[in-house]
């Protein structure tokens, strides 16, 4: 049996916080190359965590496979760890993925900062709403190993 751990679970939530952080940082839409490239990887990287806790949440559960990255997110909500609006809102960020992996080249700023701002609310919230399924969800059948460990 494949176990999911927990400790890599709680890290990558933080990391999310710590993205979302920065993130609401910016005033404007960057207009510098180099923030443009930091403002893309931000949210690449949220987007990849997200999936990631995402996938851990359903692999420890042992909900339904995902068939794509927005399943994740449609799964999340169907099981009722996000509230539909926020899922929603998530499954526009996610369905950016492919503009930032595949067409970077073609990346529209203005377009990814209106993205943003629309769903910042629903990625800020998102480790809060991880954990608070855990707490209440974490029963004698689950997947999930390091459940007592001290680093969380």
């Amino acid at each position: 049996m494949y176990f999911v751990d927990l400790d890599l679970l709680h890290k990558r939530l933080a990391y999310i916080e710590g993205l979302t952080q920065i993130l609401n940082g910016l005033q404007d839409c960057p207009s510098s190359h180099l923030e443009r490239l930091a403002f893309e990887r931000g949210v690449q990287m949220g987007i990849e965590a997200v999936v990631d806790v995402g996938n851990q949440m359903i692999d420890g559960f042992m909900m339904r496979d995902p068939g794509s990255y927005e399943d994740v997110i449609d799964i999340l909500s169907g099981e009722e760890v996000l509230p539909s609006d926020e899922g929603e809102c998530l499954k526009k960020l996610v369905a950016c993925r492919k503009m930032l992996v595949q067409h970077y080249m073609d990346v529209d700023h203005e377009k990814l900062w209106q993205l943003y701002l629309e769903t910042k609310g629903a990625l800020g919230r998102y480790p809060e709403r991880i954990r608070h399924y855990l707490e209440h969800h974490l029963g004698p059948v689950h997947a999930f190993r390091n459940l007592h460990s001290k680093e969380r």
